[in-house]
């Protein structure tokens, strides 16, 4: 696996990050106002405001992408896919 950053990670290193196989944790620096980007350009995340140990993250991505905080993520899947209050939402749809 190769980062964008150019670094070779070994299949070992990829699994022993976060302990699932096939997942890896790239750890970077940003500045206010600077972007990651993942994938071709799928999701764009921007460093909106840093206050004291609160960051503010924009994300720029299809409204087709769902994107949540991982406790909502985790609540959605245990509802089996569906938001609370909006049985008629599927996740991603």
């Amino acid at each position: 696996m190769t980062w964008s950053g150019g670094e070779t990670l070994t299949t070992e290193a990829v699994n022993d990050t976060l302990g699932r196989k096939g997942f890896a944790m790239l750890v970077l620096s940003f500045g206010l106002n600077e972007k990651a980007v993942i994938g071709d350009r799928d999701v764009v995340v921007t460093i909106v405001s840093v206050r004291g140990n609160r960051v503010r993250l924009g994300f720029e991505a299809d409204r087709s992408i769902p994107i949540h905080r991982e406790c909502v993520f985790d609540d959605i899947k245990r509802r089996g896919g569906v938001r609370e209050g909006r049985p008629d939402k599927a996740v991603g749809k």
